[in-house]
């Protein structure tokens, strides 16, 4: 047997986005594990839910509306032969509306959700509607809105949606990030706001659930894979986005982070 020593060396690890909206367009593949339509200089484009053609579209190309009412497969980000996904995360920038359901996982072309099962990019409304709103602080940017029992947010970072505030206080609608929360509170940054506000109207307030990081496969050791290597074999990262109800998007963006290293070696020993 060898003996484990203390890792001597250390290597970059690379950072790749992909970020898709609604009204966006990409090649459609017909099937989860379809040939890249990366070098068809002319494919077929359908959209991320808006059902309206997207700009930019070289001419030959053909676009075909998304019926927004079954699972679309996309290619997302490719990755170097001997890739090793170490880290990354799904944020939605702003929740999806319109459609019934829209649901992303992500994976590869042999497996749809090896790197994140499937979950809605759709808002969800509070469990419980705040009832105060205030902006009363040194920094007037800095809002609290408090609720008698439980919210239902779960996670810093999650984008919240308020509406239904009206008269001069209709400055606090719009989409805004977590910055801290209580099961009764939700603390968050209105760059819009430069003083201090008196609540009108009924606040109608959504959250996005999904700020969540990916599934990491097994790492290559030394001696033998110990879980899935598809990273490792060249197979870059598939989107599958499905829909429901046939609905037009409105609105939805979201960004997926990935981490990776170039060799996919962890662990590694030194023999004696």
């Amino acid at each position: 047997m060898a003996i484990a020593k203390r890792a001597r060396s250390a290597q970059y690890v690379l950072a790749a986005d992909f970020v898709f909206n609604y009204n966006d367009g990409f090649p459609v593949l017909s099937a989860l594990n379809s040939a890249s339509q990366d070098t068809n200089p002319r494919p077929t484009i359908t959209d991320f839910g808006s059902k309206a053609q997207p700009t930019g579209m070289l001419s030959g190309s053909t676009y075909v509306a998304n019926t927004n009412a079954a699972a679309n497969y996309f290619e997302m980000i490719s990755l170097p032969l001997g890739a090793q996904i170490v880290g990354g995360d799904v944020q939605i920038e702003a929740p999806y509306v319109g459609p019934g359901t829209v649901t992303l996982a992500i994976g590869d072309a042999n497996s749809s959700a090896s790197y994140f099962t499937a979950a809605t990019l759709k808002a969800t409304a509070f469990t419980n509607q705040p009832t105060t709103l205030t902006n009363a602080g040194a920094d007037p940017q800095i809002c609290t809105m408090g609720n008698a029992t439980a919210n239902g947010v779960t996670a810093v970072g999650q984008v919240i949606t308020v509406s239904g505030c009206t008269g001069a206080s209709a400055a606090y609608n719009g989409t805004f990030t977590v910055d801290s929360y209580s099961a009764t509170s939700v603390v968050f940054t209105n760059p819009n706001l430069t003083t201090s506000l008196t609540l009108a109207g009924t606040i109608a307030a959504t959250f996005a659930p999904v700020r969540a990081a990916l599934l990491i496969p097994g790492i290559e050791s030394a001696g033998a894979p110990s879980g899935a290597q598809d990273a490792s074999a060249g197979y870059d990262l598939r989107g599958t986005l499905t829909f429901s109800g046939g609905q037009a998007a409105t609105q939805g963006r979201v960004r997926v982070k990935v981490l990776y290293t170039i060799d996919g070696k962890a662990n590694e020993v030194i023999t004696t």
